[in-house]
């Protein structure tokens, strides 16, 4: 299933976030934590949202984390 939507910001110290959305489905990829922390505020503070933190796959997609 391909996202209905994905958001993409730059943050001011040059890392990028992505925010992919797929009817009630989301996932966020990040660089910078701080940045990331922000948008799971803001997006708490406007919908019913339950974050599962790191996840194996989501819509039939194995997910592969590259920790540095």
């Amino acid at each position: 299933m391909i996202p209905t939507c994905v958001y993409h910001s730059k943050v001011e110290d040059g890392s990028q976030t992505y925010l992919l959305i797929c009817v009630d489905n989301m996932l966020k990829a990040y660089q910078n934590l701080l940045a990331i922390q922000k948008l799971k505020s803001l997006l708490n503070s406007e919908f019913k949202m339950k974050d599962i933190e790191a996840i194996e796959n989501i819509l039939g997609l194995e997910i592969k984390r590259d920790v540095v």
